[in-house]
């Protein structure tokens, strides 16, 4: 359940957690109290309650004010709002540093991603709504979080309006309590300029109501979600590695929502992959197979390969995965087999064999699937011809390739309004559609 702390109950309950803390950050711990000693003074001489409607405007204004004299040997200035100053930077960064110190003491299980949404439909500023700008970690965002309960809907625009520059782009990550998502999730919280603002998955999943970091045996404050709106509510871009009905519903919020998508389900039909450029009239989408990079210069390999070759070699293309890998061919394999049929100017559609029943028809492209162990990825084209055969192969040993070129996508995708792309845009290996 979320919980709101007031003001008051902030002060209280950093007061408990710095005595608790300071003996192992003793230094940091001492500035800390002095800006709660200041918030509490502040506290007994500002009376919230007494005809004020909203008190926090009143709050901020004296609060910064005096922290601002504390630590500035000008005078506070009084023409514009708080928050317009470069004293912000100041004040926030020093209660960032306090609440990083007492966050895991002080913090309750707050479902940040529902708290994120609502600020955001409230109408503050994206920078808001990441939680970035004054900090570089997710602490100050908390912060505000806890602040922000007592904030009126024109405070949190004002608030918001110092917080632009440098802010991490916020991500969503469908499926976060998968394989992919775990390692979706790691590459995140280890990026300089992303951040994981919700992460969801079925509605029935073990996983909803946990904290989407805590495979990581670290605290996130990110609550995965059984609500898919409500998380992408509070995004910029999704990254969906999931199954294609599930992903077809996920775009079509993000199109709802104008939210960016980077699609590494596999399995689409024609019909959905119709749908998904549909979709992509509106918002921007990467939609690849597989987001590698070593696999992405592996399918440029193949289309000089498959030029160069069309004549006297047959083409084979075999893939392996680990058991639990629901669609065959994978669709890493039926891409490779795409742009091989392209080169030598067919459709796979014309020429892809998949039963290997008889002698191997000239001109066509043969796939195979192996199935067994934790086996993240193989892939092996072979052009075989008389007295010579070619085999071009990738392996992939970690799922973390298909993550950090999935973060690459979000980046390039996050630049566009709209239009469908795929991995070799992404990289640079080909013109923009």
């Amino acid at each position: 359940m979320t919980q709101h702390l007031s003001p008051q109950e902030f002060i209280d309950a950093a007061d408990g957690a710095l005595v608790d803390a300071r003996v192992r950050h003793v230094d940091a711990c001492d500035s800390c109290r002095g800006q709660l000693d200041t918030l509490r003074q502040l506290m007994s001489e500002v009376d919230l309650a007494a005809d004020v409607p909203d008190p926090s405007p009143l709050f901020w204004d004296h609060f910064s004010r005096r922290v601002s004299a504390a630590t500035s040997a000008e005078p506070p200035v009084s023409v514009a709002p708080w928050w317009q100053s470069w004293r912000a930077l100041s004040i926030g960064a020093l209660l960032s540093a306090a609440v990083m110190l007492i966050a895991v003491q002080v913090r309750p299980a707050v479902d940040l991603t529902t708290q994120r949404a609502e600020i955001s439909a409230a109408g503050s500023s994206p920078a808001l709504a990441a939680g970035d700008g004054v900090a570089a970690d997710d602490s100050s965002w908390d912060l505000m979080v806890m602040m922000a309960s007592n904030l009126s809907t024109d405070d949190l625009r004002h608030l918001a309006a110092p917080m632009t520059g440098g802010q991490r782009r916020r991500v969503a990550v469908a499926g976060a309590s998968g394989r992919m998502g775990h390692a979706l999730v790691e590459a995140i919280a280890a990026s300089p300029d992303l951040v994981l603002a919700a992460a969801f998955d079925v509605a029935g999943s073990s996983a909803v109501g946990s904290d989407a970091t805590a495979f990581l045996g670290r605290p996130s404050g990110v609550v995965v979600t059984g609500d898919a709106r409500a998380a992408l509510a509070a995004s910029e871009v999704l990254i969906d590695f999931t199954r294609p009905e599930g992903t077809l519903a996920h775009l079509a919020l993000c199109r709802e929502l104008g939210v960016a998508a980077v699609v590494g389900t596999t399995g689409f039909d024609a019909a959905q992959k119709r749908a998904i450029a549909v979709h992509a009239e509106h918002i921007a989408i990467v939609l690849a197979p597989n987001m590698s990079v070593g696999v992405n210069v592996v399918l440029k390999l193949l289309d000089v390969a498959g030029r160069a070759l069309a004549e006297g070699f047959d083409v084979e293309i075999v893939e392996t995965h680990h058991r639990m890998k629901v669609d065959a061919p994978s669709g890493t394999a039926l891409q490779m087999g795409e742009v091989v049929a392209a080169a030598q100017g067919k459709s796979l559609d014309g020429v892809a064999a998949y039963d290997h029943n008889g002698e191997r028809r000239a001109g066509s492209i043969g796939f195979a699937s192996l199935r067994g162990g934790d086996i993240v990825g193989d892939h092996t084209v072979l052009f075989a011809g008389n007295g010579e055969r070619i085999e071009i192969t990738h392996r992939s040993s970690s799922r973390a390739t298909y993550a950090e070129g999935s973060l690459r996508a979000a980046r390039f995708v996050l630049g566009k309004t709209s239009g469908l792309f795929g991995m070799d845009e992404v990289l640079g290996l080909a013109g923009g559609r």
